[in-house]
């Protein structure tokens, strides 16, 4: 699937300031590169394929133009692998209240 229709999950990439327009006091790598946003919404457009610029309604109500980067993305973020410490947190807890200390 390459291209979306109206109303259809996708993601953007907004340009918010270009390398030109970018602080001074950045370090010399970050200032090099365009500040990026990365927005997902529903599209707006009657339709779009990818590297359209496109408009998107986000859960929020905003409108947001950018340009198409993705289709029905997935949310690909987690936690980390558990921290021993944290893991026995809940067994520790439940030996100090049966206890009444």
């Amino acid at each position: 699937m390459t291209k979306a229709s109206k109303n259809d999950w996708v993601e953007v990439e907004v340009l918010l300031l270009k390398p030109s327009e970018r602080a001074d006091t950045l370090p010399k790598e970050t200032s090099n590169v365009p500040l990026l946003s990365y927005v997902q919404g529903y599209l707006i457009n009657e339709n779009g394929a990818l590297g359209d610029q496109v408009q998107v309604r986000t859960q929020t109500n905003r409108k947001i133009q950018g340009k198409l980067i993705n289709l029905s993305p997935k949310f690909e973020h987690d936690f980390g692998h558990p921290m021993p410490e944290l893991l026995i947190i809940g067994s520790e807890l439940r030996k100090f209240m049966t206890k009444g200390v």
